[in-house]
């Protein structure tokens, strides 16, 4: 029982520290990556693939712009992130790719973004690609409406957030090893 107890307190630990349990993966490289909207940027990377990592049949990949340094979260794309083009790949060997986003950055306000790369409502990403960052400077205005041609918000269902779930996995499973721990020590004799 001090067994299963100890299991679920590490489990709670790993699940409620960010980043604690996650490998790092491939990056996409913008040079420069100070850019003005209006500029044509093009960021590269070498992916690695494995089955159930999200390859070329599990296309086509989307990039968008996420406002702020945010890591992808899977099936969970923000409301105002900005579709900015598609992401192309040539095959290098076997699980190994050349990863290539290019895009025309979006009149928008200035600062970092993140690019994320996922496919359709965002399930899965390309391999172990977790994206880019790229800062946007100058002036200070709105996006254009879609209609326009300008970027163009991505609807998104409304839904519980990961911060929200791991906090509340992290929250049961503390629970569950506090329990496990008194019903042990409540066994055992004095």
């Amino acid at each position: 029982m001090r067994r299963l107890a100890s299991f679920l307190a590490a489990i709670g630990v790993l699940v409620a520290v960010p980043g604690v349990a996650s490998a790092k993966g491939s990056d996409l490289a913008f040079d420069p990556e100070e850019v003005r909207p209006g500029a044509r940027v093009e960021g590269r990377a070498g992916v690695g693939t494995w089955p159930g990592s999200g390859g070329p049949e599990d296309g086509p990949f989307a990039v968008y712009l996420v406002k702020g340094s945010q890591e992808l979260w899977y099936r969970h794309l923000p409301g105002r992130a900005i579709e900015v083009g598609g992401l192309e790949f040539r095959r290098k060997g076997a699980g190994r790719y050349a990863v290539q986003a290019s895009f025309r950055v979006p009149r928008t306000e200035p600062g970092t973004y993140s690019v994320w790369v996922c496919n359709e409502g965002c399930r899965t990403g390309f391999g172990d690609l977790v994206g880019g960052s790229i800062t946007v400077a100058g002036e200070n205005t709105p996006p254009p409406a879609a209609e326009d041609g300008g970027p163009r918000p991505v609807a998104r269902e409304p839904g519980t957030s990961r911060t929200v779930t791991v906090w509340l996995l992290a929250a049961v499973l503390t629970a569950a090893s506090a329990f496990a721990v008194w019903r042990t020590r409540a066994r055992s004799p004095r």
